[in-house]
């Protein structure tokens, strides 16, 4: 094609044969999204060949190692290890050892999990967690033994015998857990949160709209005092079914079915179960419930000899 003629075309009005260049990147769009909706319908399916069943990690390996890579791009960060413990599975033989490591962790040591450890957030917190992290050396094994070395030293040291410095004497120095707390602005380092973070349990039941509560007055005020001698039994002769089911018949209302004491296959009292039967009723029992788990447990008294 000659200039003029490429010159005639460009001089060609629009006839309307053709979308604009807007709808050409729209049809762009179209076709990245059908490629790989294609990828999904007929590739997706051989993965199933890789599948592999979880197998949780068992108690002999309490590390929890977390590393960074881009995809097979080389990055100085890639080198980098980063291991996150917690004190309750370390191989620590009291709970003299267990303090001994929280100070000799120093800084290394949270109450809480770290946000980035990969741990579960409804893990019990307990003696909090340990996390070191190493890039010193230019391969991550080289870094992840290194790391595994110093966990090790810290357990030998945390359960050798006190010296003449008595280290498991000292307080924790919580000074960077307060001061993280207060950079982050969340409230957190008030009162006492920094070692239990408040949930929706913890929140008063009798603090709620009366149209979220569970209905009062279908509850016979007679069931209170069964409620509370229940859970007064329970405490006392450590949950004995004979004489919860005792206590709670005399006071049961008449014409009510009798209260069914849920029991484990050992013929014990079953909490789990007697927890969730008291929070069908109402969240208040709930907390009397909870609130007599917490309190310590004491045989009932015997009476005196005459």
């Amino acid at each position: 094609m000659h200039y003029d003629d490429a010159v005639d075309l460009l001089d060609d009005e629009f006839e309307d044969n053709d979308t604009t260049a807007l709808g050409h990147m729209m049809i762009d769009e179209l076709r990245d999204q059908l490629y790989y909706m294609r990828l999904i319908e007929h590739e997706c399916p051989k993965l199933v060949a890789f599948r592999k069943p979880f197998v949780p990690p068992s108690p002999d390996k309490p590390l929890v190692v977390r590393s960074i890579d881009y995809a097979g791009e080389e990055h100085p960060a890639t080198n980098k290890r980063i291991v996150t413990v917690a004190v309750d599975e370390l191989p620590l033989h009291s709970e003299r050892a267990k303090h001994k490591v929280k100070l000799l962790a120093g800084t290394r040591w949270t109450p809480s999990p770290p946000k980035d450890a990969g741990v579960a957030g409804s893990t019990v917190w307990a003696n909090g967690f340990i996390k070191i992290s190493c890039e010193d050396f230019p391969d991550p094994a080289m870094n992840l033994k290194w790391i595994r070395d110093r966990v090790v030293d810290l357990c030998k040291e945390a359960n050798k015998a006190d010296d003449e410095y008595k280290l498991s004497e000292l307080p924790v120095d919580m000074r960077h857990v307060f001061a993280q707390r207060r950079k982050a602005k969340k409230g957190d380092h008030i009162r006492a949160r920094v070692f239990h973070k408040p949930t929706i349990f913890d929140f008063p039941s009798e603090w709620l709209r009366p149209e979220h509560r569970k209905p009062m007055a279908q509850i016979p005020d007679q069931f209170w005092h069964s409620a509370d001698d229940m859970l007064g039994a329970a405490k006392d002769v450590h949950w004995n079914a004979d004489a919860l089911e005792e206590t709670m018949r005399p006071e049961w209302v008449d014409g009510m079915e009798e209260p069914e004491i849920p029991l484990t296959p050992s013929g014990e009292v079953d909490r789990v179960k007697l927890e969730e039967m008291l929070a069908d009723l109402d969240p208040a029992l709930l907390d009397a419930y909870r609130a007599s788990m917490s309190a310590p447990q004491t045989s009932a008294p015997s009476q005196a000899q005459a």
